[in-house]
């Protein structure tokens, strides 16, 4: 079993690449927008993810923290 979830780690994974907001991730990584911020919450909640308001969107991006798991999941390969 993983140290995290295949959802999450799409989500991160998705991050690395850039700044996004939820809509277009849910499109990216093939998931309902409903699953998408529901994991987003929990990986914001975690420290893995942080939410910044530009406009009229929120745009997620990884903090360090979020890199390191990253990066540990790779290594767990």
């Amino acid at each position: 079993m993983g140290v995290i979830g295949k959802t999450k780690l799409a989500i991160l994974r998705a991050l690395d690449k850039g700044i996004i907001h939820g809509y277009l991730l849910s499109k990216r990584i093939s998931a309902s927008q409903s699953s998408v911020y529901e994991h987003l919450a929990e990986l914001e909640d975690a420290g893995l993810v942080e939410a910044k308001k530009v406009g009229r969107r929120v745009v997620y991006s990884l903090t360090k923290e979020g890199r390191l798991m990253l990066e540990a999941s790779r290594k767990l390969k």
